[in-house]
């Protein structure tokens, strides 16, 4: 194990900055089968600054345990488990052989890509880049900037402050922003619970759950045989854009709203006070129950620009 860099200290008096030096060596200590590497900054006071800017490169096959108050991350080759716990972070991870775990109180990015074991993420911060993940996901905490999932092999779940979703694979990508959550080739079953965010989700397979306080929903499912839906929002409007040969039995409902049925015979449309509901049966497929409190409903034949959307 080597390690290098520089050390900055910042004080009023030079005096100061020489004792502050003197009491944060940088220590690499063998303990058994650990290496623990130590700035010692804690130290001196809190109204003297010291940093460390360190290169550290260790055998690849090591696992990796790292501990901070403030300091970013970045992280490349290692064969075993990498474990971080910091006040505040950012951290980026590229090629991972073991699990990786992740605990902030603050980050600006969490980015990892190319592991092959689980990876779970807890705390608060901005942006989260996961790709290529090969273990489980686990996500909990208030993220709440741009977040991207891309080839994801395993489970996935996220638990965040305002949003819920679970599905069994991502194979495509899953991009959630401020308002929004945008989605592409899901194996599911998935669940998706949110309380503001305009969704759109395309390719999905098994079964789709969405429930959504405020904003509309755009559903694709590419192709047949369609999944089972079931789903809601309180304020928003629905559009369901359906394989022209696809099997279902619909019920698309607004209570407060007008409803399109672009789709054609057999489905027909049934007028209430306020409201309307659009209901069929095209070759008895599987249920899809679509309903929202306020706002138009849709339904319609998917055409080439859906099926370029869900190619891509």
């Amino acid at each position: 194990v080597t390690a290098n860099g520089r050390k900055t200290v910042r004080a009023f008096q030079q005096t100061e900055a020489d004792k502050a030096n003197a009491q944060t060596p940088l220590e690499l200590v063998n303990q058994s089968d650990q290496i623990i590497i130590r700035t010692n900054q804690d130290r001196v006071n809190d109204n003297l600054r010291v940093s460390s800017d360190l290169e550290i490169t260790v055998p690849k096959g090591s696992s990796l345990e790292a501990h901070g108050r403030y300091g970013d991350f970045d992280i490349r080759d290692i064969g075993g488990s990498i474990e971080i716990n910091s006040d505040n972070a950012g951290v980026r991870i590229d090629n991972a052989g073991g699990s990786v775990r992740v605990e902030l109180r603050k980050s600006d990015v969490v980015r990892a890509t190319g592991v092959k074991g689980t990876v779970e993420l807890k705390g608060r911060g901005q942006d989260v880049d996961l790709q290529n993940i090969e273990g489980q996901v686990s996500i909990n905490g208030d993220f709440l900037g741009q977040l991207q999932f891309r080839n994801l092999s395993q489970p996935v779940r996220f638990e965040g402050a305002h949003t819920d979703l679970q599905c069994e694979k991502i194979p495509g990508q899953v991009h959630m922003g401020p308002g929004e959550f945008t989605a592409n080739n899901l194996i599911g079953p998935v669940r998706l619970t949110a309380r503001a965010r305009d969704v759109q989700i395309n390719d999905f397979t098994q079964s789709l759950d969405v429930n959504v306080d405020r904003g509309d929903i755009e559903l694709r499912p590419g192709k047949s045989p369609l999944p089972k839906m079931d789903v809601h929002t309180k304020s928003g409007e629905i559009d369901l854009a359906l394989p022209p040969a696809a099997k279902f039995e619909l019920r698309l409902s607004t209570s407060r709203g007008e409803a399109h049925n672009e789709y054609g015979s057999p489905l027909t449309v049934e007028e209430a006070h306020r409201g309307a509901t659009i209901g069929g049966s095209v070759g008895g497929g599987p249920q899809l129950h679509l309903e929202t409190d306020r706002g138009a409903v849709t339904v319609r034949k998917a055409g080439g620009e859906d099926l370029k959307v869900e190619q891509q």
